[in-house]
Protein backbone atom coordinates (compact mmCIF):
# COMPACT_ATOMS: atom_id res chain seq x y z
CA UNK A 1 0.00 0.00 0.00
CA UNK A 2 2.84 2.83 0.94
CA UNK A 3 4.50 2.07 -2.30
CA UNK A 4 1.12 3.15 -4.31
CA UNK A 5 0.22 6.00 -1.77
CA UNK A 6 3.84 7.02 -2.64
CA UNK A 7 3.61 6.79 -5.88
CA UNK A 8 0.14 8.98 -6.07
CA UNK A 9 1.44 11.64 -3.95
CA UNK A 10 4.39 11.82 -6.03
CA UNK A 11 2.07 12.54 -9.11
CA UNK A 12 -0.10 14.91 -7.72
CA UNK A 13 3.05 17.51 -6.58
CA UNK A 14 3.82 17.28 -10.06
CA UNK A 15 0.89 17.99 -11.19
CA UNK A 16 0.42 21.03 -8.80
CA UNK A 17 3.75 21.69 -9.14
CA UNK A 18 3.93 22.44 -4.91
CA UNK A 19 5.30 19.44 -2.04
CA UNK A 20 2.76 17.29 -1.22
CA UNK A 21 2.09 15.62 2.38
CA UNK A 22 -0.56 12.77 2.74
CA UNK A 23 -1.06 12.71 6.97
CA UNK A 24 -3.38 10.44 8.84
CA UNK A 25 -6.38 12.33 10.65
CA UNK A 26 -4.50 13.33 13.27
CA UNK A 27 -2.43 15.20 10.46
CA UNK A 28 0.49 12.79 11.24
CA UNK A 29 2.59 12.25 8.27
CA UNK A 30 2.65 8.68 6.12
CA UNK A 31 4.26 10.01 2.62
CA UNK A 32 5.20 12.98 1.18
CA UNK A 33 6.76 13.97 -2.20
CA UNK A 34 9.88 15.53 -2.86
CA UNK A 35 11.02 18.81 -1.13
CA UNK A 36 13.49 21.27 -3.53
CA UNK A 37 14.07 24.67 -3.53
CA UNK A 38 12.82 26.98 -1.16
CA UNK A 39 8.71 25.52 -0.41
CA UNK A 40 9.40 24.19 2.86
CA UNK A 41 8.60 25.55 6.01
CA UNK A 42 9.23 25.05 10.08
CA UNK A 43 6.19 22.69 10.16
CA UNK A 44 6.46 20.95 7.46
CA UNK A 45 10.07 19.62 8.18
CA UNK A 46 9.25 19.01 12.05
CA UNK A 47 7.06 16.39 10.30
CA UNK A 48 9.24 14.75 8.11
CA UNK A 49 11.57 13.94 10.42
CA UNK A 50 9.10 13.16 13.76
CA UNK A 51 6.33 11.68 11.57
CA UNK A 52 4.50 13.61 14.25
CA UNK A 53 2.65 16.87 14.67
CA UNK A 54 2.33 19.26 17.17
CA UNK A 55 -0.74 20.65 19.16
CA UNK A 56 -0.63 23.90 17.85
CA UNK A 57 -0.73 22.79 14.61
CA UNK A 58 -3.71 20.91 14.97
CA UNK A 59 -5.20 23.87 16.59
CA UNK A 60 -4.25 25.67 13.68
CA UNK A 61 -6.02 23.57 11.24
CA UNK A 62 -8.83 22.71 13.12
CA UNK A 63 -9.56 26.46 13.38
CA UNK A 64 -9.21 27.28 9.41
CA UNK A 65 -11.96 24.41 9.27
CA UNK A 66 -9.89 21.59 8.34
CA UNK A 67 -12.00 18.35 9.69
CA UNK A 68 -15.49 20.31 9.19
CA UNK A 69 -15.73 19.44 5.54
CA UNK A 70 -14.72 17.20 2.46
CA UNK A 71 -13.83 19.97 0.47
CA UNK A 72 -10.14 21.70 -0.02
CA UNK A 73 -9.75 23.80 2.86
CA UNK A 74 -7.26 26.60 2.82
CA UNK A 75 -5.01 27.44 5.49
CA UNK A 76 -3.45 30.84 6.08
CA UNK A 77 0.64 31.26 7.39
CA UNK A 78 1.69 32.19 10.43
CA UNK A 79 4.81 33.94 10.05
CA UNK A 80 5.68 34.51 13.08
CA UNK A 81 5.48 30.29 13.39
CA UNK A 82 7.68 30.30 10.46
CA UNK A 83 4.46 28.07 8.78
CA UNK A 84 3.33 28.95 5.40
CA UNK A 85 0.06 29.09 4.01
CA UNK A 86 -1.39 25.47 2.93
CA UNK A 87 -4.37 24.11 0.93
CA UNK A 88 -5.85 20.47 2.84
CA UNK A 89 -7.67 18.23 0.45
CA UNK A 90 -9.60 15.66 2.64
CA UNK A 91 -8.68 12.26 1.90
CA UNK A 92 -11.88 9.85 2.33
CA UNK A 93 -13.94 7.30 1.06
CA UNK A 94 -17.81 7.36 1.26
CA UNK A 95 -17.93 10.20 3.39
CA UNK A 96 -15.24 9.00 6.31
CA UNK A 97 -12.38 11.25 6.71
CA UNK A 98 -8.70 8.64 6.38
CA UNK A 99 -6.53 11.29 5.80
CA UNK A 100 -5.20 14.96 4.47
CA UNK A 101 -3.02 15.57 1.47
CA UNK A 102 -1.79 18.93 2.66
CA UNK A 103 -0.18 21.29 -0.11
CA UNK A 104 1.97 24.16 0.40
CA UNK A 105 0.89 27.13 -1.36
CA UNK A 106 2.80 30.44 0.20
CA UNK A 107 1.03 32.37 -2.38
CA UNK A 108 -1.91 30.96 -3.28
CA UNK A 109 -1.18 30.14 -6.57
CA UNK A 110 -3.25 26.55 -6.85
CA UNK A 111 -6.15 27.06 -9.29
CA UNK A 112 -9.74 25.48 -8.92
CA UNK A 113 -9.95 23.51 -11.66
CA UNK A 114 -6.54 21.96 -10.00
CA UNK A 115 -7.82 21.68 -6.38
CA UNK A 116 -10.91 19.88 -8.00
CA UNK A 117 -8.62 17.35 -9.48
CA UNK A 118 -6.41 16.52 -6.42
CA UNK A 119 -9.86 16.14 -4.63
CA UNK A 120 -10.72 13.49 -7.17
CA UNK A 121 -7.29 11.88 -6.70
CA UNK A 122 -8.06 12.48 -3.16
CA UNK A 123 -10.54 9.97 -3.19
CA UNK A 124 -8.69 7.38 -5.05
CA UNK A 125 -6.39 7.50 -2.38
CA UNK A 126 -9.04 7.20 0.22
CA UNK A 127 -10.52 3.84 -1.12
CA UNK A 128 -7.35 2.29 -1.45
CA UNK A 129 -7.07 3.16 2.47
CA UNK A 130 -10.18 1.67 2.98
CA UNK A 131 -9.42 -1.58 1.47
CA UNK A 132 -6.20 -1.85 3.90
CA UNK A 133 -7.94 -0.79 7.09
CA UNK A 134 -10.63 -3.78 5.73
CA UNK A 135 -7.48 -5.63 5.31
CA UNK A 136 -5.99 -4.96 9.01
CA UNK A 137 -9.09 -5.69 10.81
CA UNK A 138 -9.50 -9.34 9.01
CA UNK A 139 -5.59 -9.70 9.81
CA UNK A 140 -6.52 -8.32 13.64
CA UNK A 141 -9.39 -10.83 13.81
CA UNK A 142 -7.41 -13.73 12.45
CA UNK A 143 -4.94 -13.21 15.66
CA UNK A 144 -7.39 -13.01 18.35
CA UNK A 145 -8.68 -16.51 17.16
CA UNK A 146 -4.99 -18.03 16.48
CA UNK A 147 -4.49 -16.96 20.13
CA UNK A 148 -7.19 -17.71 22.26
CA UNK A 149 -8.98 -20.88 19.60
CA UNK A 150 -8.52 -24.39 20.56
CA UNK A 151 -8.69 -27.08 18.25
CA UNK A 152 -9.36 -26.60 14.86
CA UNK A 153 -10.75 -23.17 15.01
CA UNK A 154 -7.22 -22.04 16.16
CA UNK A 155 -5.22 -23.80 12.75
CA UNK A 156 -8.05 -22.71 10.40
CA UNK A 157 -7.26 -18.83 12.16
CA UNK A 158 -3.41 -19.45 11.94
CA UNK A 159 -3.62 -20.76 8.47
CA UNK A 160 -5.46 -18.08 7.25
CA UNK A 161 -3.19 -15.17 8.85
CA UNK A 162 -0.45 -17.17 7.22
CA UNK A 163 -1.82 -16.46 4.06
CA UNK A 164 -2.71 -13.10 4.18
CA UNK A 165 0.98 -12.20 5.93
CA UNK A 166 3.01 -14.28 3.61
CA UNK A 167 5.80 -17.00 4.46
CA UNK A 168 8.96 -14.24 3.99
CA UNK A 169 9.29 -13.93 8.30
CA UNK A 170 11.79 -16.57 9.29
CA UNK A 171 10.63 -16.17 13.01
CA UNK A 172 7.49 -14.95 14.80
CA UNK A 173 7.39 -13.27 18.15
CA UNK A 174 4.20 -12.25 20.57
CA UNK A 175 4.83 -9.11 22.59
CA UNK A 176 1.98 -7.82 24.74
CA UNK A 177 1.67 -4.49 26.41
CA UNK A 178 -0.63 -2.61 29.03
CA UNK A 179 -1.02 1.15 29.59
CA UNK A 180 0.74 2.01 33.11
CA UNK A 181 -2.81 3.18 34.51
CA UNK A 182 -4.31 -0.06 34.30
CA UNK A 183 -1.49 -1.77 36.38
CA UNK A 184 -2.62 0.70 39.08
CA UNK A 185 -5.49 -1.01 40.68
CA UNK A 186 -8.35 -0.24 38.82
CA UNK A 187 -8.54 -3.37 36.96
CA UNK A 188 -9.67 -4.53 33.38
CA UNK A 189 -11.17 -1.35 31.45
CA UNK A 190 -13.42 -1.93 28.55
CA UNK A 191 -11.49 0.09 25.02
CA UNK A 192 -13.03 0.30 21.43
CA UNK A 193 -10.64 -1.21 18.61
CA UNK A 194 -9.03 0.37 16.57
CA UNK A 195 -6.45 0.32 13.43
CA UNK A 196 -3.11 0.77 13.50
CA UNK A 197 -2.13 4.43 12.64
CA UNK A 198 -0.02 4.15 9.45
CA UNK A 199 3.27 6.46 9.68
CA UNK A 200 3.49 6.36 13.68
CA UNK A 201 5.29 3.43 13.74
CA UNK A 202 9.11 3.91 14.21
CA UNK A 203 9.43 0.42 13.14
CA UNK A 204 6.90 -0.19 10.62
CA UNK A 205 8.87 -3.07 9.05
CA UNK A 206 9.03 -5.06 12.44
CA UNK A 207 4.61 -4.63 12.80
CA UNK A 208 2.84 -7.42 11.45
CA UNK A 209 -0.73 -7.49 13.60
CA UNK A 210 -2.46 -5.67 16.70
CA UNK A 211 -5.24 -6.68 18.37
CA UNK A 212 -6.33 -5.43 21.30
CA UNK A 213 -8.40 -7.37 24.23
CA UNK A 214 -9.82 -5.87 26.96
CA UNK A 215 -6.99 -5.19 28.99
CA UNK A 216 -3.82 -5.23 27.00
CA UNK A 217 -2.54 -5.20 23.79
CA UNK A 218 -0.95 -7.83 21.51
CA UNK A 219 1.70 -7.18 18.88
CA UNK A 220 2.49 -9.95 16.12
CA UNK A 221 6.08 -8.75 15.06
CA UNK A 222 8.87 -10.13 13.61
CA UNK A 223 11.31 -12.43 15.59
CA UNK A 224 14.27 -9.81 16.15
CA UNK A 225 11.29 -6.78 16.15
CA UNK A 226 12.28 -4.05 18.90
CA UNK A 227 9.99 -4.32 22.23
CA UNK A 228 10.77 -1.34 23.66
CA UNK A 229 7.84 -0.05 25.13
CA UNK A 230 8.02 4.08 23.54
CA UNK A 231 7.93 2.13 19.93
CA UNK A 232 4.89 -0.32 20.83
CA UNK A 233 3.00 2.67 22.30
CA UNK A 234 3.05 4.91 18.89
CA UNK A 235 1.47 1.80 17.53
CA UNK A 236 -1.28 1.57 20.45
CA UNK A 237 -2.23 5.10 20.19
CA UNK A 238 -4.69 5.21 22.86
CA UNK A 239 -1.94 3.70 25.73
CA UNK A 240 0.90 6.06 25.38
CA UNK A 241 2.80 4.84 28.54
CA UNK A 242 3.13 0.45 27.84
CA UNK A 243 4.52 -2.09 30.14
CA UNK A 244 5.61 -4.71 27.82
CA UNK A 245 5.68 -8.55 28.00
CA UNK A 246 7.44 -10.45 25.20
CA UNK A 247 7.70 -14.31 24.63
CA UNK A 248 10.35 -16.10 22.57
CA UNK A 249 10.96 -16.31 19.03
CA UNK A 250 8.77 -19.39 17.09
CA UNK A 251 9.60 -20.30 13.35
CA UNK A 252 6.45 -22.07 13.23
CA UNK A 253 3.19 -19.92 13.77
CA UNK A 254 1.02 -22.21 14.70
CA UNK A 255 3.50 -22.25 17.94
CA UNK A 256 2.00 -18.26 18.57
CA UNK A 257 -0.31 -19.20 20.99
CA UNK A 258 2.96 -20.52 23.57
CA UNK A 259 5.03 -17.29 22.58
CA UNK A 260 1.66 -15.36 23.50
CA UNK A 261 1.04 -17.07 26.77
CA UNK A 262 4.84 -16.37 27.77
CA UNK A 263 4.35 -12.75 26.86
CA UNK A 264 1.29 -12.81 29.57
CA UNK A 265 3.54 -14.25 32.18
CA UNK A 266 6.62 -11.66 31.43
CA UNK A 267 4.05 -9.08 31.37
CA UNK A 268 2.91 -9.97 34.77
CA UNK A 269 6.80 -10.24 35.95
CA UNK A 270 6.92 -6.54 34.66
CA UNK A 271 4.06 -5.08 36.60
CA UNK A 272 5.49 -6.57 39.67
CA UNK A 273 8.33 -5.63 39.14
CA UNK A 274 8.40 -1.96 37.78
CA UNK A 275 9.93 -3.11 34.66
CA UNK A 276 9.07 -1.50 31.76
CA UNK A 277 9.80 -4.67 29.29
CA UNK A 278 10.78 -8.30 30.49
CA UNK A 279 11.33 -11.02 28.12
CA UNK A 280 10.07 -14.46 28.83
CA UNK A 281 13.96 -15.75 28.01
CA UNK A 282 15.22 -13.16 30.24
CA UNK A 283 13.49 -14.55 33.25
CA UNK A 284 14.63 -17.31 35.65
CA UNK A 285 13.59 -20.94 36.47
CA UNK A 286 10.43 -19.01 39.04
CA UNK A 287 9.14 -17.64 35.40
CA UNK A 288 6.74 -20.39 35.73
CA UNK A 289 4.90 -18.74 38.35
CA UNK A 290 3.93 -16.14 36.40
CA UNK A 291 1.65 -18.18 34.67
CA UNK A 292 -0.32 -19.40 37.33
CA UNK A 293 -3.86 -18.84 39.24
CA UNK A 294 -3.65 -16.14 41.97
CA UNK A 295 -5.21 -19.50 44.06
CA UNK A 296 -1.81 -21.72 43.34
CA UNK A 297 0.40 -18.83 43.99
CA UNK A 298 -1.58 -18.39 47.14
CA UNK A 299 -0.71 -21.88 47.90
CA UNK A 300 2.97 -21.46 47.15
CA UNK A 301 3.67 -18.80 50.23
CA UNK A 302 3.56 -21.43 53.68
CA UNK A 303 1.85 -19.70 56.63
CA UNK A 304 4.33 -18.09 58.76
CA UNK A 305 5.83 -15.84 55.23
CA UNK A 306 2.29 -15.54 54.45
CA UNK A 307 1.40 -13.56 57.87
CA UNK A 308 4.35 -11.23 56.98
CA UNK A 309 2.79 -9.79 54.29
CA UNK A 310 2.15 -6.59 55.52
CA UNK A 311 5.70 -6.55 57.14
CA UNK A 312 7.45 -5.12 53.74
CA UNK A 313 10.40 -3.71 55.14
CA UNK A 314 11.20 -7.39 56.26
CA UNK A 315 10.65 -8.96 53.41
CA UNK A 316 12.54 -6.49 51.39
CA UNK A 317 15.48 -6.85 53.82
CA UNK A 318 14.96 -10.64 53.26
CA UNK A 319 15.23 -10.14 49.12
CA UNK A 320 18.04 -8.10 49.32
CA UNK A 321 19.97 -10.27 51.45
CA UNK A 322 18.92 -13.80 48.83
CA UNK A 323 19.62 -11.31 46.02
CA UNK A 324 22.75 -10.29 46.94
CA UNK A 325 24.43 -13.49 47.70
CA UNK A 326 23.99 -13.66 51.45
CA UNK A 327 26.79 -11.17 51.64
CA UNK A 328 26.60 -8.63 54.33
CA UNK A 329 28.26 -5.69 53.70
CA UNK A 330 26.67 -5.58 50.25
CA UNK A 331 22.85 -6.02 51.76
CA UNK A 332 23.49 -3.30 53.90
CA UNK A 333 24.64 -0.83 51.69
CA UNK A 334 22.11 -1.59 49.38
CA UNK A 335 19.41 -0.59 51.91
CA UNK A 336 20.98 1.90 53.53
CA UNK A 337 21.05 0.45 56.89
CA UNK A 338 23.67 -0.65 59.96
CA UNK A 339 24.98 -4.56 59.45
CA UNK A 340 23.44 -4.66 62.87
CA UNK A 341 20.30 -3.80 62.00
CA UNK A 342 20.48 -6.37 59.25
CA UNK A 343 21.32 -9.18 61.65
CA UNK A 344 18.48 -8.08 63.70
CA UNK A 345 16.25 -8.30 60.55
CA UNK A 346 17.38 -11.29 59.26
CA UNK A 347 16.78 -12.91 63.00
CA UNK A 348 13.37 -11.70 63.30
CA UNK A 349 12.69 -13.67 60.13
CA UNK A 350 14.02 -16.71 60.94
CA UNK A 351 11.93 -16.28 64.22
CA UNK A 352 9.13 -15.85 62.67
CA UNK A 353 8.74 -18.78 60.27
CA UNK A 354 11.19 -20.92 61.56
CA UNK A 355 13.28 -21.40 58.32
CA UNK A 356 16.65 -21.27 58.85
CA UNK A 357 18.15 -18.97 55.45
CA UNK A 358 21.53 -21.04 56.03
CA UNK A 359 19.70 -23.96 54.83
CA UNK A 360 19.36 -24.35 50.84
CA UNK A 361 15.83 -25.95 50.79
CA UNK A 362 14.83 -23.62 52.97
CA UNK A 363 15.87 -20.20 50.97
CA UNK A 364 14.82 -21.93 47.83
CA UNK A 365 11.17 -21.83 49.55
CA UNK A 366 11.65 -18.40 50.64
CA UNK A 367 12.49 -17.21 47.08
CA UNK A 368 9.70 -18.82 45.40
CA UNK A 369 7.34 -17.41 48.23
CA UNK A 370 8.87 -13.62 47.62
CA UNK A 371 8.08 -14.11 43.80
CA UNK A 372 4.79 -15.10 44.31
CA UNK A 373 4.21 -12.16 46.54
CA UNK A 374 5.44 -9.69 44.22
CA UNK A 375 3.23 -11.66 41.63
CA UNK A 376 0.09 -11.44 43.36
CA UNK A 377 0.20 -8.11 44.12
CA UNK A 378 0.30 -7.68 39.78
CA UNK A 379 -3.04 -8.15 37.17
CA UNK A 380 -2.82 -11.30 35.80
CA UNK A 381 -3.81 -11.22 32.21
CA UNK A 382 -6.31 -12.53 30.42
CA UNK A 383 -7.46 -12.76 26.88
CA UNK A 384 -10.96 -12.20 26.27
CA UNK A 385 -13.30 -15.61 26.08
Amino acid sequence: MFDDLQRRVNEIARQVGLPVSLTTPDLDSIVFSPHSGLIIDAVRSKSLLSRGTEEWVVRWFRKAGVGSSLDPTFVPGIPDKEAMSRWVVPVHSGGLILGYLSILDPDATCEPATLESVAGQASDIGRIMLDSEESARLARDRLRRALTSLGADQTVAVKELWDQLGTRIQEWVIAVGTSVESTSGAGPHETKSAAARPGRARNPGALRVECKFEDHHAFLLAGDADVDPAILADLAPCCPTLVVGAGNPVEDPRHLPRSYQQALGALRTATATGRGTTRWSELTPIKILSLQDPDVLADTVPGPIASLGRDSELLETVDHYLDHGRKPDLVADSLHIHRGTLYYRLRKFEDATGLDLESGKDRLTIQLSLEALKLLRAPKWHHAE
